[in-house]
């Protein structure tokens, strides 16, 4: 059939050239959407489980200091226990790395 369209007399050659031609063009743009999509889905996983990442560890980070700050082993924070536990240098860069000054 292909052969018939390609020994085809005049106009109908051209035609069929324009036509295999648009849709080689339309499968590109196609496949270029394609991947413009899966790169975005991509990009806003990364940035959602980096951020994960940070609120875990900063979250680990506070929990350890409040233990050993924590005095009266009651689980709650006392006015003494915040300012020591602020005064802590892996707390600041902790809340730092969160955006907190």
């Amino acid at each position: 059939m292909l052969k018939d369209l390609v020994d085809a007399p005049g106009h109908y050659n051209v035609y069929m050239h324009l036509f295999l031609v648009w849709i080689l063009l339309s499968n590109f743009t196609i496949l270029n959407m394609l991947i413009g999509v899966l790169v975005e889905v991509v990009n806003a996983v990364s940035a959602g489980e980096k951020e994960k990442a940070i609120i875990s560890s900063v979250s680990d980070k506070l929990n350890d200091v409040f233990k050993e700050i924590d005095l009266d082993c009651s689980g709650l924070i006392s006015k003494y226990e915040f300012s020591e536990m602020i005064a802590n240098p892996d707390v600041r860069k902790s809340l730092e790395a969160l955006g907190i000054k």
